[in-house]
């Protein structure tokens, strides 16, 4: 099975931490539903080589800034050039302030069954400085209009370590997501990236960040918190009640093959990478040129395979599947692994459960370093 990516870039305004490609300007949209709808029907022979697709997700930007005819319109254009299963997961991100009740009521009917809001946090103030449109009680209302059309798979995001939060907010938080009763949360922390407001911000001495130790003490919390009350750890930073596993971003860490639609979208195929272009009107004037709007691509070496599996495996509770490592990339590979794993071993971060290598709960604070070391450079 496969899944579907569909990159919405239009944003009402952008967020201070974020660096995906997005923009603000949204009289294209009219013109991106079509260049999209012709995307899919130039790549609907490949597409159909790696069909039934099993999900479907719109990311973004903000793709709840669609209307329900412009999503109606993708929808069955996809419909009409791939076979989706009917049992697809199908979830779209929103913005907690563009989920009414009519909102809601339309996506029903689109047969998007797994909404992912864009909560963050619950105070004003953090919204406020972090560059989100929707406030605290936003929230709550967007939660109502999605239940009360029977839309119950919802995940909501936090994000933890912003300037100048207190412990007392971050625990506020994490209780507020935990008292909505959803039945996924996903919680980052709040990273620097270049060319993005809250970088120039940093850069210039305008605010500081927090130190490491407060983002550990602010993940463990998390970990505590959501674990005490039934939901599973099964990557970094998802967790999730039984049987609420994202099964789109699960195919990610499983490398399994996904088609991104959309400018900037990223796709994969077994030894395979490749991106769009990273611009809307480029995207746009290429695909009514009856262009794919490809901007990389690369053959994945055995060296990139074996670096991939340790990136992703290793985010996830369940690890890395040594056994089929060995069948996949050879006997070297495995014997590579086994060795630089062995440190980290007995340091308490990694651990065998089988066949499976897999990062420790205190491993998970380490695991970007960790991944480092043990990549094949």
């Amino acid at each position: 099975m496969a899944g579907l990516y569909i990159h919405v870039p239009f944003c009402a305004s952008r967020c201070i931490y974020c660096d995906f490609y997005s923009q603000t300007n949204a009289q294209l949209k009219k013109d991106f539903v079509v260049a999209l709808c012709r995307e899919i029907e130039l790549l609907k022979d490949s597409l159909t080589e790696f069909a039934p697709f099993s999900t479907v997700y719109f990311g973004g930007g903000t793709p709840s800034l669609l209307s329900i005819h412009e999503l109606a319109t993708i929808i069955e254009c996809l419909l009409s050039n791939v076979s989706i299963l009917p049992s697809a997961e199908w979830t779209l991100e929103a913005n907690p302030d563009d989920v009414r009740l009519d909102y809601a009521h339309g996506l029903k009917g689109l047969g998007v069954n797994r909404v992912s809001l864009g909560v963050q946090s619950f105070s004003d103030r953090e919204l406020a400085f972090l560059g989100r449109r929707h406030s605290g009680e936003q929230v709550y209302q967007a939660i109502d209009a999605l239940r009360r059309e029977s839309i119950n798979n919802i995940s909501v995001d936090l994000i933890y370590a912003l300037p100048n939060q207190t412990k007392e907010q971050w625990h506020k938080n994490v209780q507020n997501a935990i008292n909505l009763e959803v039945p996924h949360i996903s919680s980052y922390h709040l990273i620097c990236e270049e060319n993005t407001p809250l970088y120039k911000l940093v850069d210039r001495g305008a605010i500081v960040l927090p130190k490491e130790e407060q983002g550990i003490e602010a993940y463990y919390y998390l970990i505590q918190e959501l674990e005490r009350v039934g939901f599973k750890h099964y990557e970094i930073s998802n967790f999730a009640k039984e049987g609420y596993i994202s099964c789109h971003n699960s195919a990610y860490w499983n490398r399994t093959p996904y088609f991104g639609l959309g400018p900037s979208a990223h796709s994969y195929i077994p030894e395979r990478r490749w991106s769009n272009v990273a611009d809307l009107r480029s995207y746009i004037d290429r695909v009514g040129l009856n262009e794919l709007p490809k901007d990389f691509e690369e053959r994945l070496s055995l060296k990139d395979q074996y670096n991939e599996w340790i990136m992703l495996g290793l985010r996830t509770r369940e690890g890395i599947d040594t056994k089929l490592l060995q069948e996949s990339l050879g006997q070297e590979y495995y014997t590579l692994l086994k060795r630089q794993a062995t440190p980290f071993c007995q340091k308490g971060w990694l651990e065998w459960k089988g066949n499976y290598l897999q990062s420790t709960s205190q491993g998970f604070i380490f695991v970007d370093g960790i991944i480092r070391d043990i990549f094949s450079l």
